[in-house]
């Protein structure tokens, strides 16, 4: 099933890590998604992004610019914000 934003422009207001690799996201519509980013690290592996594998690295470098969640100076790991939104880091959303 495909999801669609309908042309709504979504921002990531807060990102809190609970345990490990998973992060509660809430976005300015109130919406709140629970992701556990590390199967999908492991799953695809990257040299700009293996680093993130370690909790600590993970949690230090997790950061929210303009709206958007970001890990790293170099946007070494992100999404598009339906990805988010939706819980499905596979996904292609609109």
């Amino acid at each position: 099933m495909k999801h669609e934003l309908d042309g709504r422009i979504i921002r990531v207001v807060k990102a809190e890590i609970l345990e490990g690799h998973t992060v509660a996201i809430t976005f300015d519509d109130g919406k709140v998604t629970v992701i556990d980013f590390k199967p999908f690290l492991l799953a695809h592996p990257h040299e700009c992004s293996d680093y993130l594998l370690d909790e600590e690295e993970f949690a230090k470098n997790m950061e929210i610019v303009y709206g958007d969640l970001v890990w790293g100076e170099n946007y070494d790991l992100s999404f598009p914000i339906g990805n988010y939104y939706f819980g499905d880091l596979e996904g292609d959303y609109e």
